[in-house]
């Protein structure tokens, strides 16, 4: 497994390389044609290593340290020179290294985890804030909080393997209320698959509880366990008055799933219908929820589905890595390049971090047995301290020029350090504390910035 996974992680820098070597593919990501020809300083792995590095500080702090870090080579360029640097890389350059990187997972780690032989995924969305500034607000739109305020604001979503944590794919686009910009981006990224993955099975959220999830569940031949409005129809709201726990019901295309649909190139027209197995079962709280799939009884019993998409909710623990570790919302410009930019390299250091973390799971393992026997809890990575391990070490590997794996392998030696105890299974109250009322700075209780 740890060669296979570091095969994976070597695609980072074959990516890199084969850019550099072909005109064509350089010109797919660079913004002219003159870009990256000349002798500079900032070249593409440098000026790739220096955003990958989580920008977060003042770019001069942030540069300073980079070059003097990892570059020692000359003097160290202006922010100016790096600023220039990276308007002229697309962000695309890193989503479509992040799909290279999943390709690579999936054909190399042949004992990736899977359920019965298929993938589990959850797509999921958030709103990502935006800095307050008048071509942002243009771009992306308006987004007003519960507090009242205003500012510009992304839909994101991510496809998220449950038992692999690997993002498989994202996207962000300009802010779209009442949840209609995540379920398009989510429709999109099941119906567009662009790292080719097979036996997927999407465990999803009530707002993909409608005819155009099924729909294409139907049409790219994926499996689906979602969860539905219990007000979602007529016939949705008669199935749940009958006493029968599980069975069959129709959904019907509606203006909604036809304009959807057929942005996506699939043909649908009003009234069309769709059957769906639909399954009740009982919440802890004693709530009844609607389960929708296209998993048959043979496949999954009522049983199996609750537990299912109980797994659903590692996609949110994705979004809190995402948002407090990696700090998501501290950009390291303000113009929508550098916004995209600074996304598409979260979602993929995410992945690297999980893939590195990944060799260790043999010394996790024989670390829990001898605390098992010796009736201790188990432990885990403190994924904090990955993340500050990542910044500290990442570039050296990107610009290591003698393709060194042992680098790779220090960084998971280093994630081992100070273990913490596993909280799988474990419940903790929300507790709401009121912030400062002034100042930029102020300490929380029960968190400490990584990078």
């Amino acid at each position: 497994m740890n060669n296979s996974i570091i095969k994976t992680l070597d695609t980072i820098k074959r990516f890199i390389d084969d850019i550099t070597d072909s005109t064509e593919l350089l010109n797919k990501y660079r913004q002219s044609v003159t870009d990256f020809t000349r002798n500079r300083k900032i070249t593409l792995y440098i000026l790739v290593a220096w955003l990958m590095s989580q920008v977060k500080k003042s770019l001069h702090i942030e540069i300073d340290s980079f070059w003097n870090n990892f570059v020692k080579s000359g003097n160290c360029p202006t922010t100016a020179a790096f600023c220039k640097s990276r308007a002229k890389l697309k962000p695309d350059f890193f989503h479509d290294m992040n799909i290279e990187l999943v390709k690579a997972f999936y054909n190399n780690c042949q004992t990736a985890r899977n359920w019965h032989g298929y993938r589990l995924f959850s797509i999921d969305g958030s709103n990502l804030s935006l800095p307050d500034t008048d071509n942002l607000r243009r771009y992306y739109g308006n987004f007003t909080n519960n507090k009242g305020e205003q500012g510009p604001a992304a839909n994101i979503s991510i496809s998220y393997d449950l038992q692999n944590q690997i993002i498989s794919d994202s996207v962000m686009t300009p802010f779209s209320g009442k949840g209609n910009g995540e379920l398009t981006n989510g429709l999109r990224m099941m119906h567009s698959n662009p790292a080719g993955i097979s036996d997927r099975l999407y465990l999803l959220d009530r707002l993909y509880g409608c005819f155009a999830t099924v729909k294409i569940a139907a049409t790219d031949d994926f499996k689906f366990v979602c969860r539905c409005k219990t007000n979602l129809s007529e016939t949705v709201k008669e199935f749940i008055k009958k006493a029968k726990t599980q069975g069959y019901i129709q959904l019907v295309a509606n203006y909604k799933s036809k304009k959807t649909l057929n942005n996506l190139q699939i043909d649908v027209s009003i009234g069309d219908r769709i059957t769906v197995r639909a399954v009740k079962i009982k919440t802890e709280d004693g709530t009844t929820v609607l389960l929708l799939t296209n998993l048959t009884e043979e496949e999954a019993s009522a049983e199996t589905l609750a537990q299912l998409y109980q797994i659903r909710w590692g996609v949110e623990v994705a979004y809190g890595i995402i948002k407090n570790e990696e700090q998501i919302n501290i950009f390291s410009g303000i113009r929508d390049c550098c916004i995209r930019q600074d996304f598409f390299c979260a979602m993929l250091l995410l992945n690297i971090e999980s893939l590195i973390t990944k060799l260790d799971d043999g010394a996790i393992e024989a670390i829990n047995q001898c605390k098992s026997k010796e009736n201790r809890p188990p432990v885990q990575i403190d994924r904090n301290f990955t993340w500050h391990v990542l910044k500290d070490t990442l570039p050296l590997w990107l610009l290591d020029n003698r393709r060194d794996d042992r680098i790779l392998e220090c960084m998971a030696t280093r994630f081992l350090y100070d273990l913490i105890e596993s909280n799988k299974g474990k419940r903790y109250p929300r507790t709401k504390r009121q912030r400062a009322l002034r100042g930029k700075f102020y300490t929380f209780t029960n968190y400490k910035q990584a990078i």
